[in-house]
């Protein structure tokens, strides 16, 4: 699945405090799908990337997202969402 990034380059700060939300620097966008079944643990954290088999939403969203250090949630990794592909739920791969 391509994936589509727009980014997006803002004055530098005049606090020159660029790690917060408001006054970050540079942002990407990109098109997503919420995974309900994936949400936080006990420590407010990003839980365990759920599996391929988890299901998504069928509706794209704007992802903001912006560079480490800038939010306290961090996330190297995204869970694919290949909606162009069938995937036999039974299967063990």
């Amino acid at each position: 699945m391509p994936v589509d990034f727009t980014v997006s380059h803002k004055d530098w700060p005049s606090s020159n405090y660029p790690f917060t939300l408001r006054d970050v620097p540079i942002e990407f966008t990109a098109k997503g799908r919420r995974i309900p079944s994936w949400g936080f643990d006990q420590t407010g954290m990003t839980d365990v990337l759920p599996t391929y088999f988890a299901p998504r939403s069928n509706e794209d969203e704007t992802i903001r997202l912006v560079p480490m250090g800038t939010a306290r949630l961090r996330i190297t990794a995204f869970p694919q969402a290949d909606t162009n592909t069938s995937v036999d739920p039974d299967c063990e791969d």
